[in-house]
């Protein structure tokens, strides 16, 4: 959901269709802080879009397996012309979410992203629509004035984004892993889940003997192998 204060302070965020919803303003003003203070490195992984956008997924915590949603968020960083992260677009795929920090409203950051980057990338990636839902009728005419879009309900817009069909190409710059990332983040994650697979495998072989036990065995060895073939992806690309 879009609303006003560029152009987004809303009460009533809108959810996904995997159940997450949308991160609120402070959230998203936090996160865009801790990346220009470059701590998520182990949870926001990027590729660069243009000079201005990054593409990002994003989460938040550590996996507990027990809430409703603690799957991957997917956002765009709109960065100003010294490189700092002052926007950002939450991607719902059927709307968007759109915060820009304070200092840097009315600035043009996030309508020239919109236009030059993110809608052009998201029709290239196959998207034929994109909607978006708002409460202020001020977002309806800046959407419409700014970005394109096509008032469709009393709170809903729309664009068609074969407009950018002659639109150049936006490949994505993608930053290698160093073994300093496969040792302190992805070994980790990998050795952690084959140790709960270990688990799972000592409490069904308990319950139900040898054969209860074996069906998991198969992707424990998977995980063993992985590491090594995560390796060598690495090393491969370093080389380049």
């Amino acid at each position: 959901m879009l609303t006003q204060s560029d152009v987004y302070e809303s009460g009533v965020n809108p959810h996904n269709e995997n159940g997450s919803q949308a991160m609120t303003n402070d959230q998203i003003e936090n996160l865009i802080d801790e990346l220009n203070a470059q701590r998520l490195g182990d949870r926001i992984f990027l590729a660069s879009l243009s000079r201005a956008v990054d593409r990002a997924k994003v989460w938040l915590n550590e996996p507990q397996g027990v809430a409703g949603f603690e799957g991957v968020r997917e956002f765009f960083f709109i960065k100003n012309d010294e490189g700092l992260y002052v926007a950002a677009i939450e991607d719902f795929e059927y709307d968007l979410h759109a915060f820009v920090k304070p200092a840097y409203r009315r600035q043009g950051h996030l309508s020239r992203a919109m236009k030059i980057t993110i809608l052009p990338k998201l029709f290239q990636d196959g998207r034929a629509i994109q909607k978006i839902t708002f409460n202020d009728p001020y977002v309806a005419e800046y959407c419409v004035r700014n970005w394109g879009f096509s008032v469709t309900g009393e709170k809903t817009a729309e664009i068609d984004l074969s407009v950018y069909s002659a639109w150049q190409e936006i490949a994505p710059i993608r930053a290698p892993l160093s073994w300093d990332d496969y040792h302190s983040g992805i070994k980790v994650k990998l050795n952690r889940a084959r140790l709960y697979l270990e688990m799972i495998k000592d409490q069904l072989d308990m319950a139900y003997g040898r054969d209860g036990s074996s069906c998991i065995e198969r992707y424990i060895r998977d995980l063993e192998c992985l590491g090594g073939e995560v390796q060598d992806l690495i090393q491969n690309n370093l080389k380049k």
